[in-house]
């Protein structure tokens, strides 16, 4: 992002994580919000990541019987994992999402505009692709008809392989927003 006009989280947050502020001792409220929200979505999210690949891989490409665990749980074990984390990453994802409402409009106007997009381009196909990805879990989970939900299974899992790739993408744009938010942090932990 070139400064804080385009930022998704407005001028407050990069204000809040400059160097100055960092030696100041200053997080504004906005920022810690959301770092914090940011943090403790990724435990679940890389728990969705890990279940899920271990599923497709394991049990999925290589054949590996059901009641055979795979490091540790079987195919019900990875399968209750991944639709358990996969509820508390969407929660943290909606909060996420809502907090970062006004950038997803201003992208999605840029996009039908054609206006240039700044290097945020991952963010928003990230959103774009989760969508569909979500949905195509949900309606699996919904259907118990075999052919439907098999259909719905592996359309979720070609568009999970993305989602993985492009929150890659997303997660590396973001680590020193976040490295820098925690050193803020811990900076005015320290001096209090």
């Amino acid at each position: 992002l070139n400064g804080p006009a385009c930022s998704p989280a407005g001028p407050e947050f990069h204000s809040s994580i400059s160097m100055e502020n960092i030696m100041t001792h200053h997080v504004s409220e906005k920022a810690r919000t959301h770092f914090y929200v940011n943090l403790a979505s990724l435990l679940p999210i890389l728990a969705v990541i890990t279940s899920g690949l271990i599923i497709q891989v394991e049990y999925h490409m290589h054949g590996r019987a059901d009641t055979v665990p795979a490091f540790g749980l079987d195919r019900q074990g990875w399968l209750t994992l991944h639709k358990a984390s996969a509820v508390v990453s969407l929660a943290c994802l909606a909060h996420h999402c809502a907090n970062h409402w006004s950038f997803i409009v201003t992208m999605t106007k840029k996009k039908l505009y054609m206006k240039k997009m700044s290097s945020s381009v991952a963010s928003y196909y990230l959103f774009i692709l989760f969508v569909p990805t979500v949905l195509t879990a949900l309606a699996s989970w919904i259907f118990l008809q075999d052919h439907a939900r098999f259909m719905l299974i592996e359309i979720h899992d070609k568009l999970a392989l993305l989602v993985v790739l492009i929150f890659a993408v997303h997660l590396a744009s973001r680590t020193g927003r976040m490295v820098r938010t925690y050193r803020a942090l811990a900076s005015e932990r320290a001096a209090r």
